[in-house]
């Protein structure tokens, strides 16, 4: 009878371990051995460590190992049963100590191998740069971008730009406000952009006097404004390169990563190649206005 109760109990809880393989390589009751083969290859591939980076792809790889050990029991071969518990071995971290030392001096010195590599391509590229004739003219670019920039600063934000005045004559339509031509006191004309959002655009009429704020630099009409209008602020000129000054400014003041970013690093010897273009592309908005 005692022996009748054991052999009930060891194949329940057979039983119970073979559905809980089964649904970790998530196939129904009575798969056949190909059925358990498939899925474990499919599973074996999802989380390998080598493959999956998620916390728990070490351990779902070693429970598919061992799921794929017990369900196929009778109808792999040896071969594949030792792969399968060389994997489980390995993964399961049951190395001895010897197997661990080796392994981690293999680590460390790809790793040190690697570094060294990566230094001396760095050390060959910097030392071709530093002889080449684009990074005397990346960095000529840099200072000349660097000082139009301080200049910038200095006549849009430091410097009191001058006064003068003009009188609204002509009006145009464009896609984002209207264009007013402005006739000044030596009789030349010029011509500002107001916006549509901007409290100016409703006051100004035919033959009205506008306060233009020079600056002292460059010559922009950078602010202009209705005269007598005193409680309104100034509006933005839209013909002056200044209506885009905080990206004039970026684009100057990037060359500056020639100086800063110096030395035998991937970023410095791309840089120093492409910040040519920042400067250039600055020039010619400026020049387009």
């Amino acid at each position: 009878m005692c022996t009748i109760f054991r052999n009930l109990v060891f194949y329940f809880y057979i039983y119970t371990l073979r559905n809980l393989y089964l649904k970790i390589l998530e196939l129904p009751e009575h798969a056949s051995g190909a059925e358990i083969k498939k899925a474990y290859r499919k599973k074996a591939f999802q989380y390998h460590p080598d493959r999956n980076n998620s916390p728990r792809a070490e351990e779902m790889f070693m429970l598919v190992n061992q799921a794929y050990i017990n369900l196929s029991e009778e109808g792999v071969s040896e071969k594949a049963k030792e792969d399968s518990a060389e994997y489980y071995r390995k993964y399961n971290k049951k190395l001895t100590k010897e197997e661990l030392e080796n392994y981690l001096k293999k680590v460390q010195k790809a790793k040190e191998y690697k570094e060294k590599k990566e230094a001396n391509i760095l050390d060959i590229s910097l030392q071709e740069l530093k002889t080449s004739f684009i990074l005397k003219l990346s960095n000529t670019i840099a200072v000349i971008s660097i000082t139009f920039a301080i200049l910038l600063v200095l006549d849009f934000y430091i410097l009191s730009p001058t006064q003068e005045f003009g009188i609204a004559k002509r009006f145009e339509e464009s896609y984002n406000g209207q264009i007013v031509n402005l006739k000044l006191n030596n009789n030349d004309f010029t011509r500002i952009s107001t916006s549509l959002d901007d409290p100016n655009f409703d006051i100004i009429r035919a033959n009205y006097l506008v306060e233009l704020f020079q600056t002292p630099i460059f010559n922009q009409f950078a602010h202009v404004r209705v005269f007598g209008h005193r409680k309104i602020p100034p509006m933005v000129n839209l013909t002056s390169f200044y209506s885009i000054i905080f990206i004039l400014l970026t684009l100057f003041f990037i060359p500056l990563f020639n100086f800063i970013s110096k030395g035998p690093n991937s970023f410095y010897i791309i840089f120093v190649h492409v910040s040519l273009a920042f400067p250039l592309l600055g020039w010619l908005i400026c020049l387009s206005f």
